[in-house]
């Protein structure tokens, strides 16, 4: 990566996470990072590909550092499962919070195709994460086999859109502690008492 490509994505990030996606000028941006515009669009040619280039890349980091986690996870090097689990969570779920829902209201508003784009980019990166998860788990004895795997996508997926698109983690009031230890104790062990599950479960199987 260039000196001057990365200066600008560097600047833009911070820019659009200050000011949201329609505030911010390519014409400002050329000024602040001391270059003329036709240098800005020599790297991106429009500021929607400067702004999907910035959260693809941030979702790549991301995705990296989560298939470190998976990968010591199938070789055996970590041997709980859960932790892990709760460490992938916790590392998406924290990059997620550098993202504002009045940025993400802003993006869908001014450039919906964009938008689209990367919420299936996010739910394709998201989906091969749980399946290989949940996968490694079947294999250790740890989650049950006979669970379908798409409805726990679907179920780890909108949970995770409903969180962080909305105003759900405010209105509950909860630290984002209390709300991943919640999150897991009903994803792992439901809302029923221990003693009470065994003749719950049966009368749904």
């Amino acid at each position: 990566m260039s000196d001057t490509r990365d200066r600008i994505l560097q600047t833009a990030t911070t820019e659009f996470l200050q000011h949201g996606y329609s505030r911010v000028k390519t014409e400002d941006l050329a000024n602040l990072l001391g270059i003329s515009k036709r240098t800005l669009y020599k790297h991106f040619p429009s500021k929607k590909r400067l702004f999907t280039v910035i959260v693809k890349e941030g979702l790549k980091l991301e995705m990296s550092r989560t298939k470190a986690i998976i990968e010591r996870i199938a070789s055996g090097e970590s041997t709980d499962l859960i932790d892990e689990l709760r460490n992938i969570w916790e590392s998406v779920l924290k990059t997620e919070r550098n993202f504002s829902q009045f940025f993400w209201e802003d993006v869908k508003k001014y450039i919906p195709n964009t938008w689209k784009e990367i919420s299936a980019y996010k739910e394709e990166i998201m989906k091969n994460h749980i399946s290989l998860i949940y996968n490694t788990g079947v294999k250790q004895g740890i989650f049950c086999p006979d669970i379908n795997e798409e409805l726990i996508f679907i179920i780890h997926f909108n949970t995770f859109k409903n969180i962080f698109e909305s105003n759900i983690m405010t209105d509950l009031s909860l630290s984002f502690h209390e709300l991943m230890t919640q999150f897991f104790e009903i994803v792992f062990f439901g809302i029923i008492e221990e003693g009470s599950r065994g003749s719950f479960i049966g009368k749904f199987r």
